[in-house]
């Protein structure tokens, strides 16, 4: 897929789901996007990548505050947010 950002320089990533939001509490009480605010003007966005098991059981002890930030999760923010991806 692609992400361009405020109009930026879009990139490519290899990702297994994208969330575009504007709150970042999860059901469960998951805080994956603690800096989400929704009447802050931006939206949160987050890449989730993992390809092994490992990296999966990272991200969901990060998320429970059980282990140090892992795997293969990264979060931007910006105002105006373009995913671009291939058709399947």
């Amino acid at each position: 897929m692609e992400v361009r950002l405020d109009g930026g320089i879009p990139f490519a990533r290899e990702v297994r789901s994208v969330l575009v939001a504007n709150v970042g509490r999860l059901p469960g009480g998951v805080n994956l996007l603690p800096l989400a605010r929704p009447d802050d003007g931006h939206l949160d966005v987050v890449l989730i990548a993992p390809r092994w098991p490992h990296e999966w059981a990272a991200i969901v002890l990060s998320l429970l505050g059980k282990h140090p930030k892992g795997g293969k999760l990264d979060t931007f923010r910006a105002r105006q947010v373009e995913v671009t991806t291939e058709r399947f």
